[in-house]
């Protein structure tokens, strides 16, 4: 499930405004129009992944989030224009606003590592082993990979659950998305508790708002399909 940048997101249809090359050579040329099919924020690499549709073809673009020119967060605006929806009739889904449309089947879970990953250079493996534990509502073992991975940045945990939560937001199998959400959101404010001062703590809410936006727009989505519907 792809996230929302600025004013793009998921199956929205877009048309090029400016000229542009992206942060792997690819040139894009004013008056090209396209329709999103996927949007990713890669956070350790501080990246932009976007895949759209275009004249039938499938093309990936990649944004530097550290680059101050060209298209990226707080100047898509410059480059495309947006406009109506290119919704898929497709069942078994569902769209959301804000976020796009999503599937309403459960997903398919990572596989199971036994051992319990401690080494925080191999941190993917150790949160795709906490989602694939929750998955499978072995709760009390995820907890304790969780726990394991706690020196890791509060907001690379978040991100990364939060992701594995919205997979599972139309999950026929209660308490998954629940408890990843939680310990997203859990993650998202100790991250934001630890700001190191007032322009710091305004800069990261400015990740953590919209994080929250998502899983409100989700848990109203849920609740339309007499889902639990949790507080935040």
């Amino acid at each position: 499930m792809g996230c929302t940048i600025d004013h793009l997101s998921v199956h929205r249809r877009v048309n090029v405004l400016r000229d542009f090359t992206d942060a792997v050579g690819s040139t894009h040329h004013a008056g090209e129009t396209a329709v999103i099919s996927r949007i990713e924020l890669d956070w350790p690499n501080r990246q932009i992944h976007l895949e759209w549709e275009r004249e039938g073809t499938r093309e990936s673009l990649v944004f530097d989030l550290m680059a101050t020119s060209g298209p990226g967060n707080g100047r898509m605006r410059d480059y495309f224009e947006a406009g109506d929806l290119a919704i898929p009739n497709e069942p078994q889904k569902r769209f959301v606003p804000g976020i796009g449309v999503v599937s309403t089947l459960a997903p398919e879970l990572p596989p199971l590592s036994v051992a319990l990953i401690v080494d925080l250079a191999r941190w993917e493996e150790g949160l795709e082993r906490v989602h694939a534990l929750a998955g499978r509502k072995r709760f009390d073992e995820a907890e304790e990979q969780l726990r394991a991975l706690s020196e890791l940045p509060p907001d690379l945990i978040a991100t990364t659950l939060g992701g594995a939560a919205e997979r599972h937001a139309f999950d026929p199998e209660t308490g998954i998305y629940e408890w990843l959400r939680e310990r997203a959101i859990n993650h998202w404010y100790s991250w934001g508790a630890r700001a190191t001062g007032g322009g710091d703590g305004t800069a990261r809410l400015l990740d953590i708002y919209p994080a929250m936006e998502r899983f409100k727009q989700l848990d109203r989505a849920r609740q339309g399909l007499g889902l639990a519907d949790p507080e935040l």
